[in-house]
């Protein structure tokens, strides 16, 4: 992640003085998989994401907001399903780019709001905080954690700006903390079809 972040960092120090600053965007549908640990307690999930922030040269800041769900492996502690809404943070650039394809490298964090669908029972003897008996709840967890991602690109000039299609693949490495079964850790692969918009980049 710290070799991400230093290449994004140096892309972004070779941007010329003269370039505008331009605002930026995306809209998007991710397809959630968790995987390890992280897959043992949560099922697959979906979001629409819609991203806006600002752009120099190659370089792009952005801003998400996420709304989405996520099935679940254990319904009778998290519900059948979970309402996931996120932001975070992502720092973007255009790492090659020709007339029209090119690649994007992006690396960000995410933090994401589970609340489950409906009330469950928890049991002390099952998830602890009590000496005995049961009560209920709906379920309400944090989902987070760093994340970097690689685009494809297909993408035209309109007029300052730069504009298309992306198809992109982005692993984090989420956490979340789970009752009864303390914190865990995983890869969260995301797969994302993108409308995005940009500043010009390279020409």
């Amino acid at each position: 992640m710290r070799f991400h972040v230093v290449a994004l960092l140096l892309v972004a120090a070779r941007t010329s003085q003269a370039d505008p600053i331009m605002p930026a965007g995306e809209v998007a549908g991710v397809a959630h998989r968790p995987a390890g640990a992280l897959g043992d307690e949560l099922g697959d999930g979906w979001a629409m994401r819609l991203e806006a922030g600002i752009a120099r040269g190659r370089f792009a800041l952005e801003v998400p907001f996420e709304i989405g769900g996520f099935d679940t492996r254990k319904p009778e502690r998290d519900s059948p399903h979970l309402l996931s809404i996120g932001t975070g943070i992502d720092l973007a650039a255009i790492v090659v780019q020709g007339r029209y394809a090119g690649l994007r490298a992006r690396v960000g964090y995410q933090w994401r709001w589970l609340s489950g669908d409906g009330e469950v029972v928890r049991r002390c003897n099952e998830v602890g905080g009590c000496d005995g008996g049961y009560w209920s709840e709906v379920p309400a967890y944090l989902l987070h954690g760093p994340a970097a991602g690689l685009a494809a690109t297909w993408s035209a000039r309109l007029g300052e700006a730069r504009g298309g299609l992306a198809l992109e693949a982005r692993v984090e490495r989420a956490s979340i903390e789970l009752p009864g079964t303390g914190g865990v850790s995983g890869p969260l692969v995301a797969i994302a079809l993108t409308v995005w918009m940009s500043a010009t980049g390279p020409p």
